[in-house]
């Protein structure tokens, strides 16, 4: 499998180029992450024929380095996803899906109004624009909030570490202390950033989608109740498939990679002979 890199504007992605695809994944990486991490899927994955990218985003990993690491604007996040998935479209030709890993989810979605995306597989988070867990009314859409964010919102920050038990959601000892050897994660993200996610209204709402979308959850993960990622998937319009992976971990593509990988060749199938 040939790794190739490539700055697209200034966005660091990662290509598993696949010989003879038959269709690209784009994966958008969850919280304080970067595209590095999904080696494992890529390898898998793309062996079975799929050209795999991944990205930087905005504030994250390798991108962006003329800012402080951790700052971002999330309409940039999805301008980002939407920029790299119509530079796949127009370099290969092949019909893109996005993948949304946990925080990447929202981003995930939200870039589907381009027409250089097909569908979304989701995976691991309820965070999707407009949906339930993310409403118009959401507090942290307060005016005070955002006024908080405007004044104090680059030197407040969200500790990333003390927010997430990271060996409790991924399921393994050893898991915060792996996050944090690989210094292209963050510790944290600024307050601004992270409330300009909820301060986000999609192009297309999710009562309004009409493209394909396989909605994952693993069964054993303890990020966010599992009743809470099926409500967000059920509130979004169009074909919308919702799988419960027994036995699933936070992370499906590196804990549950051939199960996972599985689930998408069968979901993708009508998508490609149309």
């Amino acid at each position: 499998m040939q790794i190739e890199f490539h700055t697209i504007g200034d966005i660091y992605t990662r290509r598993f180029r696949a010989e003879n695809p038959r269709y690209a994944l784009l994966i958008t990486h969850g919280i304080g992450a970067h595209s590095g991490i999904y080696n494992k899927f890529g390898h898998h994955h793309g062996g079975r024929g799929v050209d795999i990218w991944a990205y930087d985003a905005p504030g994250h990993g390798l991108s962006t380095n003329t800012r402080p690491r951790g700052q971002f604007d999330f309409p940039e996040w999805v301008d980002a996803c939407v920029s790299v998935a119509e530079h796949i479209r127009a370099e290969t030709g092949l019909k893109v899906i996005n993948v949304g890993s946990s925080l990447g989810v929202a981003a995930a979605y939200a870039a589907l109004h381009s027409d250089a995306i097909a569908g979304a597989v989701l995976m691991g988070s309820a965070v999707v624009p407009g949906g339930p867990a993310m409403p118009k009314n959401h507090p942290w859409r307060a005016p005070e909030v955002a006024a908080v964010a405007k004044s104090l919102g680059r030197s407040l920050r969200f500790d990333i570490m003390r927010a997430i038990d990271f060996e409790k959601d991924y399921g393994f000892p050893g898991a915060a202390d792996q996050r944090r050897f690989d210094q292209l994660n963050l510790d944290s993200y600024d307050f601004a950033s992270l409330v300009s996610m909820f301060a986000y209204d999609p192009v297309i709402p999710p009562e309004k989608n009409a493209k394909p979308i396989l909605y994952t959850y693993g069964a054993d993960d303890e990020m966010t109740p599992v009743a809470v990622v099926e409500q967000a998937a059920k509130a979004i319009a169009g074909p919308v498939r919702w799988e419960l992976i027994p036995g699933g971990k936070h992370q499906l593509m590196l804990f549950n990679t051939e199960v996972f990988s599985d689930l998408v060749e069968d979901w993708v199938a009508p998508i490609l002979q149309n």
